[in-house]
């Protein structure tokens, strides 16, 4: 399947960003890496309070994408959240992500089903 969004793929897959500003729970040494396939985004981060974490997400339109990000932290907690925004290249040619973005809380609901293994 080829790309709707190619710009998306050109911008992010293969690229490593960090922060640009501090934030509570993540700061300049939490470092992204990006893979993108048609348009598919998936990747992972880690660094300063953050141990190890993953995101996934899709690219929306020519420079828009949405994720949903899941990471432990060096305390030992588990989080979860969102982003959407976009991927630009700055004046200076360098790839820039501008994300709104927040940690999912207090989700309610759903089943509680058991799983099996796969025998082959």
């Amino acid at each position: 399947m080829e790309s709707k969004f190619p710009q998306v793929r050109e911008l992010m897959s293969g690229r490593r960003f960090a922060l640009a500003a501090e934030l509570r729970d993540c700061n300049a040494q939490t470092v992204f890496e990006f893979s993108v396939e048609n348009d598919e985004i998936w990747g992972s981060f880690r660094g300063g309070r953050i141990a190890m974490g993953q995101t996934y997400g899709l690219a929306k339109g020519h420079d828009s994408l949405e994720l949903l990000y899941y990471c432990t932290t060096t305390d030992g907690e588990e989080f979860a959240g969102w982003s959407r925004g976009k991927v630009t290249v700055d004046d200076e040619g360098i790839a820039r992500l501008e994300l709104a973005w927040g940690w999912l809380a207090a989700a309610t609901g759903g089943d509680a089903p058991s799983y099996v293994e796969l025998i082959e």
